[in-house]
């Protein structure tokens, strides 16, 4: 049997809401099968619940629940099987329902009590017995009107109408008897008595309508009628008060339903037809009373309806078992035929009408059924009597009933036959027309087909251009003739491509040729299929561009490039690099100092073909890093009344250090800013940024006015008094002066508010002796005056480093001085720093990338504190810590480690080789050397791209004699390592001794063989160098390797920060910058997911849970969210990969 599948995966944006959801699941039912099909449907009467339940017995699934009118009894269904008809009991009416939509499409009154009803074979009339009425209304299909009403015998209940739609037969509950109806008058033609008190209830007829079996109600059997005698023929016991009578399509069987079977257990009885004798009774489950039964058209299964449990029992008719049961309304009692009949279909697939090349062609046909426009499920016992009526060119070609089904089982629907003629057909054209008739005397539509005999194949005339030739424009057109206007000519080839066809006789293809040989098929097809081949050979010889050097986006250190390549396709050409012309070797070029600029450029290499003037052009860009510089103040021109000037700027480029006049400028970012003494009349403020590579040069010029009065100025101070005592940070200093209008005055360095010839200023005061110092300028004139004071309050001044200074190391040395008692301490950052008198230093204090805050205190021995603070920042640096510059090494690789200042998900290389990043330090293992000088490439790349070299320099001596790997350089903690010792030398290892955490504690392992291996195990996080020393014949050799095993906490947090970056990136909308979180596949995947999703990200976003660690490896982290959408829970994995530049990014989620 079918089962039931439902399956819903909701991805991002589901349903508006779990009602929404759940209105779709009663709407759209999906049902599974084998073959796919659906139906025939079984109509159900549900009496009471005044519905009809149509299940598909492909399935045995409840398809719909349709509202009929008040206490439905009685079903039928139209021939072709669009319409079903109910008789309301209850309601005094007749639904019509339009079995393709399920709906009731019409209500037609019956007076009084309609029971049992049955449609005309023909489909044009429905037969309604009124129980209370004692008639036969007559309803009109074509308008749904009744047309008659024919008086019967009392009480009837079941009806069934002859094949040949001329006999209705009516069964009289009270009177005992069967009324024969003529249903082309409308009237009594015959009553067939039947035995008393036999109450006849249900009727049943075979196909060709010979016999009716009527149940006895009261009697406990089945009569058997002989409709032209009209006569009781045999009587059958049966089992206690059958209702309803099915005939099997083969007729060998009747299926009687006993509402009340012998020892309280209902029953469904077996007929033998061909012997009036009960075959077997099928007991039905404790409490059924079994009423309406229909049999399946296949004959394979019979469906019971039971009107106590609300169900419908689906019955093996080969093994008389109960195989299903199927849930319908309440009361179901389905009193008629409630099972739809397949409608036969006929095909002929082969050949198709057209022309044809063989004139001894194969005819196949397919078969099979539809039910409401859907493939029917059907055995091959309904096909069984299929049979096929064909005639071709007008003549018979004999009976064809030797079909082939797809299959036996159920759920198929169809097969095939196929037919041959004896001999060939006649060239020109041939008819072909066929119909076939199923088990229930119905025809399929008629089949024709017409098609016409070709078998002489088209043939080429002409054909241009000769093959062979070899041109230098890869445009060509190929064309010809051929003697049939009416055949198709179609061009291909693997090298050009494939074009659609060209009709005869005439035809051109306009072809692009593929640089090299070119091999062109042209085939000539007729309609019939017949054809003809040609082939022809065309070479195209280009001319390209090939640069070799730089390649694109490559970095350029420097303001001139140097291109070359070479060419293809051409003897001789010239060749130009942005308009510099290139020098030419045969066919390679070399265009040298190509200028750059600071920055993108693009180089446009420029080739012409000295043969036929042909010109390729070969674009790439490059990046420059060659600095550039731009003085934006003071603007030229400007005039200074003081001795200096502070000029700034912008610069880009590698630039390592920016002088002004030969005065170095503080940089910060892009920008620098230098204060320059001036003289007097006009300055030239040179401005020079320096790298490694060049040297970029602006000139500015500048001029200097100063006015001079000859007054004598003077000046004293009135506050604080000589010799006071201060035990305050700073103090208050005031007084008079006499001078001109323009006078400044300054207090140890601080400007001084002057109001008329008063001034006043607060200082800071330093613990220990002060001088307070006013200066008084006025033009080129300066006096002074000063008194000493005594402070008593500590003090600090941190003179390096600066305040927000950058700072690109990893480390700094933070000086200055303090005023405090003796025998006073001082700590950086609880650091304790070297004191000498009032000065301190501490060295070499650790930074963190990014803003770094340090704190002096100084401690008085009283242990009072006082401290002061300075910010400073730090910019990306990585130091190589080892090898040494112009290091020689014994061996043919390395570890190379150092220290790494840089945002977190930097990754390192060496020479390619991913270095292990642990807590600001890196470590590559086995980076390879080659005998002799070596260059160590360190590039450091930020996940934004940002990226930045570090080179040092050694020496190889050679193949080390023995090599040290390890199966896992990373892992999570605990983490198991397996060490791998090969000699390649071939020589013995005898033992090897290994330092496991390079702390001196060494194991010793003995060894036999050129290979041996050692098992670590690291159960905390950190790193961890490894030194290993080997002993053979030829003496001993170490190799150190560095393991990192990480936190699994600070691996979640770390790869919690990289999702969560992509997360806000998407939140905030920001597409561009999400996509930076994603390697280069993820991203082509992704980049039109976020297009889509991107207005929902943050409802989507908030949904999920907080990412999970599933498992860390090398190299991979995968890690998983949950999402509960609309109550359903869905599981996202994550996963994380290290590129080859060392950085983490994800790759699927």
């Amino acid at each position: 049997m079918g089962t039931l599948k439902r399956f819903v995966w909701i991805m991002l944006l589901g349903c508006a809401g779990v009602i929404a959801c759940a209105e779709q699941a009663q709407a759209v039912r999906t049902i599974s099968n084998e073959s796919n099909t659906s139906g025939p449907y079984a109509y159900i009467t549900n009496y009471g619940s005044n519905n009809v339940s149509v299940i598909d017995t492909a399935n045995d699934a409840v398809l719909a629940i349709i509202a009929v009118g008040y206490g439905p009894y009685g079903v039928t269904v139209s021939p072709d099987a669009t319409r079903v008809y109910v008789a309301n009991y209850v309601g005094n009416s007749v639904s019509v329902i339009d079995a393709t939509t399920n709906s009731v499409l019409a209500t037609v009154p019956i007076a009084t009590r309609p029971y049992g009803l049955a449609i005309s074979p023909d489909g044009r009339h429905v037969y309604v017995v009124a129980y209370f009425s004692n008639n036969v209304s007559v309803i009109d299909t074509a308008n749904n009107t009744v047309t008659a009403t024919i008086p019967v015998g009392q009480r009837p209940h079941g009806v069934v109408v002859s094949r040949d739609s001329k006999q209705v037969y009516v069964a009289n509950y009270a009177t005992n008897d069967i009324t024969v109806i003529d249903a082309t008058l409308n009237s009594v033609a015959a009553t067939i008595p039947l035995p008393a008190n036999s109450n006849p209830f249900g009727l049943a007829q075979t196909l060709d309508s010979s016999k009716l079996y009527v149940t006895g109600w009261s009697s406990n059997a089945v009569y058997v009628v002989d409709t032209a005698r009209k006569a009781v023929t045999a009587t059958i016991p049966v089992g206690v008060r059958p209702v309803s009578a099915a005939v099997a399509p083969d007729a060998s069987r009747v299926y009687v339903s006993n509402y009340n079977g012998s020892t309280s257990i209902t029953s469904v009885s077996v007929i033998d037809a061909a012997s009036n004798t009960v075959l077997t009774h099928i007991p039905l489950p404790s409490g059924v009373a079994p009423s309406g039964v229909s049999v399946h058209p296949d004959g394979n299964w019979v469906y019971v309806a039971s009107y106590s449990t609300g169900a419908v029992f689906v019955i093996d008719a080969a093994s008389n078992t109960i195989i299903n049961t199927v849930t319908v309304g309440t009361r179901p009692y389905a009193f008629g035929n409630f099972i739809s009949l397949p409608q036969p279909t006929l095909s002929l697939d082969a050949p198709g009408s057209g022309f044809l090349n063989n004139p001894v062609p194969t005819f196949i046909f397919s078969y099979g059924t539809q039910c409401n426009g859907n493939p029917c499920q059907v055995s091959n016992n309904y096909f069984s009597t299929f049979g096929l009526n064909a005639q071709l060119n007008n003549q018979p070609i004999g009976s064809l009933t030797t079909f082939s089904p797809t299959s036996s089982v159920r759920g198929q629907s169809g097969g095939s036959a196929s037919y041959t003629p004896a001999n060939r057909l006649p060239e020109g054209t041939n008819s072909l027309n066929a119909q076939v008739q199923d088990r229930f005397g119905r025809f399929t539509s008629p089949l024709t087909a017409a098609f016409t005999v070709d078998t002489i194949a088209p043939k080429f005339l002409t054909l241009t251009p000769a093959s062979g030739g070899v041109y230098l424009n890869p445009a060509v057109t190929v064309g010809g003739s051929i003697d049939d206007p009416t055949a198709n000519i179609y061009f291909s080839s693997m090298q050009v491509g494939f074009f659609s066809n060209q009709k005869g006789p005439n035809f051109t293809f306009p072809t692009s040729l593929a640089p090299g040989l070119n091999n062109i098929n042209l085939s000539a097809i007729d309609l019939a299929g017949n054809n003809t081949n040609t082939s022809l050979s065309l070479t195209y010889t280009p001319f390209t561009l090939h640069v070799s050097s730089p390649q694109n986006n490559d970095p350029i250190y420097g303001n001139q490039v140097t291109v070359s390549g070479h060419f293809s396709g051409a003897s001789n050409a010239g060749v130009s690099v942005n308009g510099i012309a290139a020098s030419v070797n045969g066919v390679n070029f070399t265009a040298a100092n190509v200028p750059l600029v600071s920055g993108t450029n693009t180089l446009l290499v420029t080739g012409t073909r000295a043969d036929d003037g042909k010109v390729q052009t070969q674009q790439l860009s490059v990046f420059s890093y060659a600095p550039s510089i731009a003085i934006t103040a003071p603007l030229n021109g400007a005039t200074f009344t003081g001795n200096s000037a502070l000029v700034t700027g912008t610069f880009t480029g590698l630039v390592a250090a920016v002088t002004v006049n030969g005065v170095a400028a503080t940089l910060s970012g892009n920008n620098f800013s230098a204060s320059v003494p001036l003289v007097f009349g006009i300055n030239t403020l040179v401005a020079t940024a320096t790298t490694a590579a060049a040297v970029t040069v602006i000139r500015l010029s500048a001029t200097q006015t100063v006015n001079v009065t000859s007054s004598a100025p003077s000046i004293a101070i009135t506050s604080p008094a000589a010799n006071a005592t201060l035990n305050t940070a700073t103090v208050a200093v005031s007084g008079t002066f006499n001078g001109p209008s323009n006078t400044s005055i300054t207090v140890n360095g601080v400007a001084a508010a002057i109001t008329n010839n008063t001034f006043s200023a607060t200082v800071p005061v330093h613990y220990g002796a002060n001088t307070l110092t006013a200066n008084l300028a006025t033009g080129a004139t300066t006096v002074s005056t000063a008194v000493a004071v005594t402070g008593t309050l500590q003090s600090i001044n941190i003179t390096a480093p600066v305040a927000n200074a950058t700072i690109a190391a990893s480390s700094v040395t933070v000086s200055g001085t303090f005023q405090g008692s003796a025998n006073s301490t001082v700590s950086v950052n609880d650091v304790a720093a070297t004191v000498t008198g009032n000065t301190y230093t501490a060295a070499n204090l650790p930074l963190t990338f990014g803003s770094n805050t340090l704190t002096v205190t100084v401690t008085a021995p009283d242990n009072s504190t006082t401290s002061a603070t300075v910010t400073v920042s730090t910019t990306p640096t990585l130091t190589i810590a080892s090898p040494a510059d112009g290091a020689s090494i014994n061996g043919d690789s390395i570890l190379v480690s150092g220290t790494l200042l840089a945002p977190i998900n930097t990754g390192v290389t060496v020479n390619g080789v991913v270095a292990n990043v642990d807590n600001g330090k890196f470590y590559a293992n086995n980076v390879p050397l080659q005998p002799g000088a070596n260059t160590l490439t360190v590039i450091y790349t930020q996940a934004d791209g940002t990226a930045a070299t570090q080179t040092r320099s050694v020496n190889s001596a050679g193949t080390n004699p023995f090599q040290v790997t390890a199966d896992a350089y990373t892992g999570a903690a605990p983490l198991s390592v397996n060490l791998a010792v090969t000699s390649q030398t071939g020589s013995p290892i005898e033992t090897i001794d290994v330092d496991p955490g390079g702390n001196g504690s060494v194991d010793s392992i003995t060894a036999n063989g050129p290979n041996g291996s050692v098992s670590l195990a690291y159960p905390a996080p950190g790193t961890y160098i490894v030194n290993v020393m080997v002993t053979d014949a030829l003496g001993s050799h170490s190799q150190a390797v560095a393991i990192t095993v990480w936190d699994p906490a600070q691996m979640d947090s770390f790869f919690n920060a990289v999702w969560t970056g992509m997360n806000n990136a998407l939140i905030a909308g920001d597409k561009a910058k999400a996509l930076s979180y994603l390697n280069a596949s993820a991203q082509v995947k992704y980049g039109p997911v976020f297009d889509a999703l991107l207005s929902f990200m943050p409802e989507i976003i908030a949904s999920y849970s907080p990412l999970a660690r599933a498992s860390l490896s090398p190299g991979i982290g995968e890690y998983a969210v949950k999402r509960i959408n609309n109550g359903n829970a869905q599981i996202f994995f994550i996963y994380f990969l290290q590129d080859m530049r060392g950085i983490w990014q994800i790759d699927e989620m």
